[in-house]
């Protein structure tokens, strides 16, 4: 009976050893595995990367139809071609996602004492955009989806809006970025929103052949700069320094897949970390 009971006693033991190590291995793990507090300034900045970053996207979704807008004022005045950009047929369905998932940033909290609202035109241009992809989102998905250019068809809808339509939109959205960037009040918040959107539209671009020598102005926060004009990590720091080198020139294809990975090791810090 001694030996029964100690048995059932060094049973009860190891099961209690083990339950206590299980445990604390939990702890660890949660505090190894749980974020870490981040500043309220830190935090802003970050907000700030990712309303960049989301204007870019809008601006992405748009830009076929901006392009086959030009590109049928050319026809008209200098006689080229029509060019139907590759993702036209899709722009209207992108477009309204892509300014939802802003809107949805834009209202993020974010010290809300010195956080201005969503820019009101940011309605106007969701009403706009949903009321010119019912009217006209049926011809464009025509347009993209025909063989050939038909320009009867296309003077047809010129002449029912929708080219105007297209530079109405166009112009409340530039109205609405505007709105948005003036409306961050600390001069890093104003330069994580830039350096997001000017690498964001990178990302979005099929093929990166050239970068713009503005982007050094953007990344470094003015002409003649070569550093960050806030505090980075320096891995991230040195990744600007080296997409800079590939700015003002044309890239080879292996040099602008290096690009692509710096792009996105930056702007992960930027607006997605």
């Amino acid at each position: 009976m001694a030996q029964l009971q100690s048995e059932r006693y060094d049973g009860c033991a190891v099961k209690l050893i083990l339950s206590v190590s299980l445990l604390v291995g939990i702890v660890i793990l949660l505090a190894v595995t749980a974020p870490r507090p981040v500043p309220p300034e830190a935090q802003r900045t970050l907000l700030s990367g990712q309303i960049g970053a989301g204007f870019a996207d809008v601006y992405s979704s748009l830009a076929p139809v901006v392009a086959f807008h030009e590109s049928y004022a050319d026809y008209l005045f200098d006689g080229t071609a029509v060019t139907v950009p590759p993702d036209l047929g899709t722009s209207c369905e992108g477009l309204l996602i892509e300014l939802a998932r802003l809107h949805l940033t834009l209202l993020s909290p974010r010290e809300p004492s010195s956080r201005a609202p969503a820019p009101a035109s940011l309605i106007r241009l969701r009403g706009k955009a949903d009321a010119f992809c019912t009217v006209y989102g049926p011809t464009i998905a025509s347009v993209a989806e025909s063989p050939e250019i038909d320009h009867a068809h296309l003077a047809e809808a010129s002449e029912a809006g929708l080219f105007v339509g297209i530079f109405e939109l166009n112009g409340i959205l530039e109205e609405t970025f505007t709105e948005a960037f003036d409306a961050e009040d600390r001069e890093e918040d104003r330069w994580a929103f830039a350096v997001s959107f000017a690498l964001r539209t990178l990302a979005n671009r099929a093929v990166v052949d050239r970068i713009d020598e503005n982007l050094l102005e953007i990344l470094f926060g003015g002409s003649g700069r070569t550093a960050s004009p806030f505090p980075v990590p320096e891995a991230i720091g040195a990744a600007m320094t080296e997409l800079a080198a590939f700015s003002g020139r044309d890239l080879t294809s292996s040099e602008s897949e290096a690009v692509g990975r710096l792009v996105d090791r930056i702007l992960a810090h930027f607006a997605f970390d």
